[in-house]
This record gives structure tokens, sequence and C-alpha cells, in this order.
């Protein structure tokens, strides 16, 4: 499964944001650049993760006392 197009307005941002960092050409600015993007990849990762486990329900969780429970 392939993921969404992006849209047209989303199109002109990246290329907005790839002409900006393409004619960076300070080291520190580059630097707080690729910290803002990994910041933003991880909060990203998060939030993915935790609106899976809300549309599909917390799987139970498994501690030893479950384990040793009588089905």
């Amino acid at each position: 499964m392939e993921p969404p197009a992006l849209s047209l307005a989303t199109q002109f941002e990246v290329a907005k944001y790839t002409r900006i960092i393409e004619a960076t050409t300070n080291v520190a600015d580059l630097q707080k650049v690729a910290l803002k993007l990994l910041e933003a990849w991880v909060t990203q990762k998060q939030t993915t993760a935790w609106v899976m486990r809300q549309s599909l329900g917390d799987p139970p969780k498994v501690t030893p006392e479950s384990l040793n429970r009588e089905v």
C-alpha cells in the first residue's frame, strides 16, 4: 500500500524549504535545521504510534500475574 500523495500545497512547502536548506552555507544553521527535523520526525513517529494504539485499542499488558492466570 502506497502512502497518500502529497497535496499541491505541501509540495510547494517542501520545495520552499528545500531551497532554503540548499542555500544555507552556515554549518550552525544547518545543525539547527537538522535538530528541528529530528525532533519533528520523532514527534511524528510517537504521534503515529499513539493514533494507531487509539484506533486499534491498546493491547492487554502482559504481566507475570496474567501469565499465571487460569484460562
